[in-house]
């Protein structure tokens, strides 16, 4: 596998991830699955606003309320210098969370999936959860997402159950990796 790493959004990122919210947008138009994982930053019409977002989700001593500590990364190609995808790494869980979010959150944009790009970011992201640090992992995915279900069970992921949200009509399973 190529050389793959995780870096932290910054302001030399914005073309790029300008480009990959617009080819998922495209790609997922009609897809329940349209900026799953995105670390909201489809929901930012300017990008220097997301990664000020970003800052106030890693400020661990002074979170808002109802948020928790959260860092967010790209995972970069090195050879190139492009963005494959995004992962959010949530270092505590609040009750929604601990629901349907879990403690990782990631996308591969559509051009670079089926590339094994998403097990390599999820293993990526595991090792950032290591220096935390975490012992264990929650990870959820809407129970009809496959690619996703693979992906989270090729790194170890153990089903604990199906959790259904009324407020979303989604059933999410739940697994648990121990790191």
């Amino acid at each position: 596998m190529e050389d793959l790493i995780l870096v932290v959004p910054t302001l030399a990122h914005k073309l790029q991830a300008k480009e990959m919210l617009e080819e998922t947008k495209k790609y997922d138009a009609n897809s329940k699955y349209l900026f799953s994982g995105f670390s909201s930053l489809d929901k930012y019409e300017i990008y220097e606003d997301w990664l000020q977002k970003l800052k106030e989700d890693a400020a661990i001593n002074h979170i808002k309320p109802n948020r928790v500590p959260a860092f967010t990364y790209f995972l970069m190609r090195k050879s190139n210098n492009r963005i494959l995808g995004i992962i959010n790494i949530r270092h505590a869980l609040n009750d929604y969370l601990l629901a349907y979010g879990g403690h990782i959150g990631y996308s591969i944009r559509p051009s670079e999936r089926q590339k094994g790009y998403g097990k390599k970011q999820l293993l990526l992201g595991l090792q950032k959860c290591k220096e935390i640090p975490l012992q264990k992992v929650l990870i959820t995915c809407l129970e009809d997402n496959e690619a996703s279900r693979k992906t989270i069970e090729s790194c170890g992921g153990i089903l604990e159950n199906i959790q259904y949200d009324e407020n979303s009509k989604n059933s999410y399973l739940r697994y648990w990796i121990t790191l």
